[in-house]
């Protein structure tokens, strides 16, 4: 691997591995493949991974130093520096930064192109030959304006084309199975400007692009989580409001044993998350995620701010089973 083509692009593909690999182990048990945000986020990492292969050795060259330890940890600091900017953006292109923007920092996102942008650097900067005269000040300093430019473009194309490719996909694919019926099912597409709507299997505008702020669901079959003016909501095939979807991270709640948190009048309660029914009607005053079968439910607890987030406290904590029993504690490992 003495190319420097081959070694960017091998590069590249270790931060989309990297991406795959943290994915796998903390995603996928929590939140995100509900909706199909996975592969979405993995489309993401696509313009960071290709932006820092074609000048990540260019800003490396800042790096004046031979002590290998300052070395790492000047490129651990660029890789946060890079991150920071790009979670910036997506931030900005999406509306992420209307209530809280220190939340992103709970978002495990951050630290996987975090991580990936690193190892990535990390590994140009062992294989890719070393410039051994003064850098030129003003190549520098083009390399790190030129950067952002390239990473923007690169979305715009990115984004361009997957959608392009998913609209040859609905025109091509009519066996996909739904809930109700075969073909019967809305996909989520987007327009010039990044807003989202949903088409029908044959490519028909159902809801138009812009109608909601937000639209968490890829694939629209018996219901669909969206955000509009009133917040996040879940709504049916017509249209028609079923819930207001709990709130996690700026976002829907995360998936859990196929189950998530719903709101009707400040109380909570649990839909399904195949079918968007809802499960157990909204009457805890706050509730916890299903984990081993069980969720820790009260209805009588308060909230107690800390900073900008919030925890429970109650004196009257019991635990529910997937119908909304009452059941006794887990049993813990001694």
């Amino acid at each position: 691997m003495k190319k420097p083509i081959t070694i960017k692009l091998f590069s590249a593909l270790l931060n989309l591995l990297t991406f795959i690999i943290l994915s796998l182990f903390f995603l996928f048990n929590d939140n995100l493949h509900q909706s199909g945000d996975s592969r979405f986020f993995f489309i993401l990492t696509l313009p960071l991974a290709i932006a820092l292969a074609l000048i990540g050795g260019s800003i490396l060259n800042i790096l004046r130093t031979n002590d290998h330890t300052l070395r790492i940890f000047m490129i651990f600091i660029i890789s946060i520096l890079v991150t920071a900017g790009w979670i910036c953006f997506i931030f900005y292109m999406w509306g992420g930064f209307q209530n809280h923007p220190l939340q992103i920092l709970e978002m495990p996102l951050v630290y996987f192109w975090t991580a990936g942008s690193f190892i990535q650097l990390l590994f140009l900067d062992r294989k890719l030959p070393k410039q051994t005269e003064n850098a030129n000040p003003v190549k520098l300093i083009f390399s790190i304006l030129i950067f952002p430019l390239v990473l923007v473009a690169l979305y715009f194309i990115i984004m361009i084309m997957d959608n392009y490719w998913s609209s040859l996909n609905l025109n091509r694919n009519k066996t996909v199975e739904t809930v109700e019926n075969k073909n019967d099912y809305l996909l989520k597409v987007y327009n010039s400007s990044d807003a989202i709507g949903y088409i029908n299997e044959k490519g028909d505008t159902v809801i138009p692009a812009g109608k909601y702020l937000m639209c968490f669901t890829d694939t629209f079959r018996t219901y669909a989580i969206v955000a509009d003016t009133s917040g996040i909501i879940g709504i049916d095939r017509q249209e028609n409001i079923l819930y207001q979807v709990y709130q996690y991270d700026n976002g829907p709640d995360y998936p859990a044993e196929g189950f998530f948190r719903i709101i009707d009048n400040d109380k909570i309660g649990y839909a399904d998350l195949v079918t968007g029914k809802i499960i157990i009607a909204p009457q805890f005053k706050c509730a916890s995620p299903f984990e081993d079968g069980v969720a820790e439910v009260s209805t009588d607890c308060k909230k107690i701010p800390i900073g900008e987030y919030f925890t429970w406290e109650s004196d009257h904590w019991y635990y529910i089973d997937k119908k909304g029993n009452k059941v006794a504690p887990p049993k813990t490992e001694e």
